[in-house]
C-alpha cells in the first residue's frame, strides 16, 4: 500500500485525470471543505491542463503554486492504468484542513 503526506498533490492534466484521482479519495469518503463530494465538482476550469489536488487538504491549485512551495507532485497519469484503476493500493491519511482553495 502506497501511502501519501498532505505534501503530495497530484497533477490532472486532463479532466478525465482530474476526475479519477478525485474518485478515489471520494471513494475514502473524503470531500472538500466545503462538505460538497470531490465527484460533484472537479473546479477544472480553474487551472484546466496545470491543475492540481492536495486531496489530504481538500484544496486544489496551480502546479506552479505547489512547486513554488515545495510540494512533491505526483503526475495522476503515471498512477493509472489505461482504462483500469489505480496501479497500486493506494490510501490517503486523515484530511487535515476544511479549506476548499490555496490561493496564490
Amino acid at each position: 500500500m502506497i501511502k501519501f503526506d498532505s505534501n503530495t498533490v497530484y497533477h490532472a492534466k486532463t479532466e478525465e485525470e482530474a476526475k479519477k484521482i478525485l474518485k478515489e479519495g471520494a471513494k475514502q469518503g473524503l470531500r472538500w471543505g466545503s462538505g460538497t463530494p470531490f465527484e460533484a465538482e472537479t473546479y477544472w476550469n480553474d487551472y484546466r491542463e496545470e491543475m492540481c489536488y492536495n486531496i489530504l487538504a481538500r484544496t486544489y491549485c496551480s502546479r506552479d503554486y505547489y512547486r513554488r512551495h515545495g510540494f512533491k507532485i505526483v503526475e495522476v497519469k503515471n498512477l493509472f492504468k489505461k482504462g483500469k484503476g489505480f496501479t497500486s493500493s493506494v490510501k490517503f491519511d486523515k484530511p487535515i484542513a476544511p479549506s476548499v482553495k490555496k490561493s496564490i
